[in-house]
């Protein structure tokens, strides 16, 4: 997956967030169905989003995070030096 298909997943992954929330804008209610003719997988993968069993498997790895952790790899991936203390 190339950079602009990562980038249009990740687009389309917020506008599929907001659906399920109810809080879709017109624009993004248009994107979407358009997104979803473009082919079968993107409609599995919607459906996919949709399924009720997906959403507890996804809150159960939501608790499981390590929030301190995954912030620490987080500052080193972008370059962001901690604070010293004096």
């Amino acid at each position: 997956m190339d950079a602009n298909q990562e980038k249009k997943m990740v687009w389309i992954g917020g506008i599929i967030a907001r659906d399920i929330g109810g809080k879709l804008s017109k624009d993004e209610a248009q994107a979407l169905d358009q997104w979803l003719q473009e082919s079968e997988t993107n409609r599995r993968l919607y459906a996919r989003c949709l399924a009720p069993q997906n959403w507890k498997k996804a809150a159960q790895r939501l608790g499981q995070i390590n929030s301190q952790q995954t912030y620490a790899r987080f500052k080193v991936k972008v370059g962001i030096k901690s604070k010293s203390n004096p």
